[in-house]
């Protein structure tokens, strides 16, 4: 798709614009963290106070998308991480 996009540039930047998608995307979509989805079922990485808060979410990605009457808007990207949150 890139060398068809960008057909009018020369190969060696085609070649640095696909090293930056790839670069782009082991970035923001590849995470070393496992695979946690919550099923609904009694799971105990998702704990609760008596209020609904959570108390303990467990390390991850978390993707969340933001919709105004069906139409999507917007897409965060949360990481749960030991010592910090990265958004």
């Amino acid at each position: 798709m890139i060398d068809k996009v960008y057909a009018h540039m020369n190969s060696r930047t085609r070649m640095r614009i696909r090293k930056g998608y790839v670069n782009f995307h082991r970035f923001l979509c590849e995470t070393p963290l496992p695979l946690v989805q919550p099923d609904g079922s009694d799971d105990q990485r998702f704990q609760f106070d008596e209020e609904g808060y959570d108390i303990h979410i467990p390390f991850g990605s978390y993707h969340q998308q933001y919709r105004i009457n069906g139409v999507l808007i917007a897409v965060g990207v949360v990481d749960v991480l030991p010592h910090c949150l990265s958004s």
